[in-house]
């Protein structure tokens, strides 16, 4: 496959803050970012960005960099080989009919990139990738988590191999949600059928009845590097679920338990207090158990922006997704589902 010249991305972001995707993937653009053992740099590209809410940080860039301001969403799309739309905070929420209005003006042989979710729910992703298609538009969506590093690297198993999985991680509600799920994806075409939560007490009584399984959460809770409890004292490696320390640790876990439409069983556990890193664990039809963790490095680097960098712009280049059009669906409707349950992030 021949790569294909990038000589414009834009950038169309409702915000522009440290942190946020909008901030650490133009800058790796802008300044170049770790790749196959080098430094790699976009040097054939020019860069713009689109924002809603006023930035200082933008005026920075466009200083110090020659970065581009666009004046309206025309000017933005015109000519552009990428397009990158991000969202409002961690890119759970999909600003309504905003990708409507970019894909009607959206040139034919473009590629557009949407942080996070893509659609408020299956059925408008769905519409979505239907309108890309008929413009001769690529269209993909991501996180950071679903390309992230795997320790150890494990290859995504064949078709039905899966008997059960469970992704262990921590965060804000919603947010450690959505990034599990994209994790979850590295290893299975999940295809959402059922789908529960729980809280509190009802996670462990849910372990009682093997209703998600502690032995694959042993297994994925072994690959963190981040445990807390005693081997904040004295180093100690400990089996937190075997010896029971789990519910004095994570006080208030939550879990989604999930079946997939081929009666794959996954979980989500969301243990604050436990471990501060993601990991899964998942067994196959023979019994046999394989773990890992989904590496994200510490702040400040946040590296695991230049593997999603680099994502982006095989895209670009390539027209590799990141998610395929039935992920980024189960991504929708596993959001639109867990948005069911109530107010989930704010």
């Amino acid at each position: 496959m021949i790569p294909s010249p990038l000589k414009k991305i834009a950038f169309i972001c409702e915000e522009f803050a440290m942190g946020t995707t909008a901030q650490q993937l133009l800058d790796r653009f802008l300044l170049g970012y770790p790749r196959e053992g080098g430094f790699h740099h976009l040097t054939d590209c020019k860069f713009g960005i689109l924002l809603e809410t006023a930035s200082t940080l933008i005026q920075e860039r466009k200083a110090n960099f020659g970065l581009h301001q666009f004046a309206n969403l025309e000017e933005a799309l015109t000519n552009s080989d990428g397009v990158v739309v991000t969202w409002k905070g961690k890119g759970i929420e999909p600003k309504p009919g905003r990708l409507d209005q970019i894909l009607e003006k959206t040139p034919a042989n473009t590629r557009i990139f949407v942080d996070g979710n893509l659609a408020q729910t299956a059925a408008e992703a769905t519409q979505l990738f239907e309108r890309a298609e008929k413009s001769n538009v690529l269209l993909t969506s991501g996180a950071s988590m679903a390309v992230s590093l795997q320790l150890p690297e494990i290859k995504k198993p064949t078709t039905g191999r899966i008997k059960e999985i469970v992704i262990v991680t921590h965060g804000k509600r919603g947010e450690a949600e959505m990034d599990a799920i994209q994790g979850l994806l590295q290893f299975s075409n999940f295809q959402l059928a059922t789908l529960k939560q729980l809280q509190g007490d009802q996670v462990w009584k849910a372990a009682d009845a093997r209703n998600w399984s502690g032995k694959l959460a042993a297994s994925a809770l072994s690959r963190s590097n981040t445990m807390q409890g005693g081997a904040l004292i004295d180093g100690r490696t400990q089996d937190i679920f075997g010896l029971g320390l789990l519910p004095n640790l994570a006080k208030k876990p939550r879990a989604i338990v999930m079946e997939d439409k081929s009666g794959m069983r996954a979980t989500i556990l969301v243990l604050d207090g436990a471990i501060e890193d993601t990991t899964l664990a998942f067994s196959d039809a023979t019994g046999a158990i394989l773990s890992t963790q989904l590496y994200r490095p510490p702040a400040p680097n946040r590296e695991e922006f230049s593997r999603m960098a680099a994502a982006v712009e095989d895209f670009f280049r390539l027209g590799i997704p990141i998610l395929t059009m039935d992920q980024s669906q189960v991504v929708a409707d596993f959001m639109e589902r867990f948005r069911a349950f109530g107010s989930y992030w704010r």
